[in-house]
Formats: structure tokens, C-alpha cells, sequence
């Protein structure tokens, strides 16, 4: 298993863009210098940046995807599956992924490869059912068909 050493904020957002499928040496300074100043870091926990970073991805989710989640993290995880199933590394540099600015057979792959495996969840009410009880004498006759 290869281990990797983090010694800065940097080295956390240079990870953290790999997840999308860029490669480590196809991450450039400015690449890193626009993510941070995107999210407009003043910290140095790489805690705080994965979750500031994860909710402004689920922003731009949000545009590419159509819809409004209130699970930021699930928008975010949903986003970085579908730019590296796509290939989006590759049409669409760090600058204009932070920036929002997918080019749109992109999006179309995108949307293409989020596919949602069930029905959303849909509330009604139920009118009460009468339940009939058997009769006696059916119940007597059933257990001598049973044997």
C-alpha cells in the first residue's frame, strides 16, 4: 500500500483533487492556489478543508445534476464518481472545474452516468383495513385438511 506524506494544506488539496481522477503530477501549483482560493481557507486542518471542500463540490453538483439534495456529502461523493467515470479530468482542467465552468458533453456524461437506484420516498395516508375473522367451523374444518 503506497503511503503519502502530507506536510501541508497544499499536499491536502493536491490529494484531494487526485480523488477526481487527476493525476499527481497533473495537478499544477496554480491548479491548488485556485482550489484554496476558492474556499478561502484560514486554516490548516485537513479536517476543515475536506468538508469545506466537499460542500462547495456539492454546489457545483447542484448545477450540473438538476436537483437540490439536503446530503452535501452524498452530492459530493455522487459528483467525484460520475467527473472520473466521465473522463472529466482529462476535457476539463482544475481552474475551470473550480470555477464551475464544465464543458457541457461533460455535464452530458455526467448526468448520463448518475444513475439513482431507487424511487425517492413518497408519504400517503391509508384508509383502516377491517380484518374478518374466520369463522369457527372454518377453522375446525382446516385443521382436519391440514393432517
Amino acid at each position: 500500500m503506497a503511503s503519502i506524506k502530507i506536510q501541508s494544506l497544499r499536499d491536502v488539496a493536491r490529494v484531494y483533487l487526485q480523488t477526481f481522477g487527476y493525476p499527481a503530477d497533473g495537478v499544477s501549483e496554480d491548479g491548488v492556489s485556485c482550489l484554496l482560493d476558492a474556499l478561502e481557507m484560514k486554516t490548516d486542518t485537513a479536517e476543515e478543508f475536506v468538508g469545506k471542500a466537499d460542500a462547495f463540490i456539492a454546489g457545483i453538483a447542484s448545477s450540473v445534476f438538476l436537483s437540490s439534495s439536503d446530503d452535501g456529502f452524498a452530492e459530493a461523493a455522487r459528483f467525484k464518481l460520475t467527473f472520473s467515470m466521465a473522463d472529466g479530468a482529462h476535457s476539463c482542467p482544475v481552474e475551470k472545474l473550480v470555477r464551475g465552468q464544465l464543458p457541457e458533453d461533460l455535464r452530458e456524461r455526467m448526468r448520463a452516468g448518475a444513475v439513482i437506484n431507487a424511487p425517492p420516498y413518497r408519504y400517503e395516508s391509508m384508509k383502516p383495513q377491517t380484518i374478518d375473522e374466520p369463522h369457527w367451523l372454518s377453522r375446525l374444518f382446516s385443521r382436519f385438511q391440514k393432517g
